[in-house]
């Protein structure tokens, strides 16, 4: 299936810094290449289309947990872009995982990209968490045009993550919430109690500061990862021994 797909579809590509390389790894044996190519989802057109008319709306507030007061962002702001979206996809059918988390998930954009990996291979459920609740809106007409294999809880991660896996393991998490290591550091962990064993941890925005960078470095390093590596310097890869 996936050959399939990827032989048919247009590519983007995506520039990849290691940090470490396990060669046992999933990824330290597939993911070798810098740029490394990615097929674009089948759903990309429908991403685009959703992606326009999201920004179209302009501004909404920002949570007040972030403690800006009055401050709003609008969809590009806060979006990931095309070709880290396409990896999403593509990472989504090479590995086909059962269970994604993602969180927070803002206006629905990186959501799009898991689901439409999700589709194209028929397995799997997307897990997503946003507090906003106009945000969370949004995200759930802009995920619902793609599959219907998601749960979108309006609420914190940390508060909801027990009972909507009811047990199960993650396989592939996104952390994209408050950039900051002390909020990064403790999601983190809650991720790695509920992850299954070789599991995958994304963190994005790892170039929003330098406390962020400093956080990223010090997870890459972790010993409990064996490999790490940077997608396009944004977002950081860990794949768990």
């Amino acid at each position: 299936m996936v050959g399939l797909i990827e032989s048919v579809l247009p590519r983007q590509k995506v520039s990849i810094r290691r940090i470490n390389r396990d060669p046992d790894s999933w990824c330290g044996q597939v993911i070798d290449t810098d740029p490394f190519p990615v097929s674009k989802p089948l759903a990309d057109r429908l991403i685009q289309r959703r992606i326009k008319q999201t920004e179209a709306l302009g501004e909404y507030a920002l949570w007040e947990g972030y403690g800006q007061p009055g401050a709003t962002r609008d969809a590009k702001a806060v979006s990931v872009k095309r070709n880290i979206g396409c990896f999403y996809a593509w990472l989504v059918r090479a590995k086909t995982p059962s269970v994604i988390v993602g969180f927070g998930s803002a206006f629905g954009v990186s959501g799009m990209y898991w689901l439409a990996g999700i589709e194209e291979t028929g397995v799997g459920e997307l897990l997503s968490f946003e507090v906003n609740l106009e945000w969370a809106t949004v995200a759930r007409a802009n995920m619902d045009a793609i599959s219907d294999r998601f749960y979108l809880t309006v609420g914190t991660f940390e508060d909801h993550i027990a009972a909507r896996l009811n047990g199960r393991k993650i396989d592939i998490a996104l952390i994209d919430a408050i950039h900051t290591s002390e909020f990064v550091g403790k999601q983190f962990e809650i991720v790695m109690s509920h992850l299954r064993p070789q599991g995958i941890v994304l963190l994005d925005d790892i170039d929003f500061s330098p406390d962020m960078a400093d956080c990223w470095t010090r997870l890459a390093h972790d010993p409990r990862v064996g490999s790490s590596f940077e997608v396009e310097g944004h977002v950081g890869v860990l794949e768990m021994r």
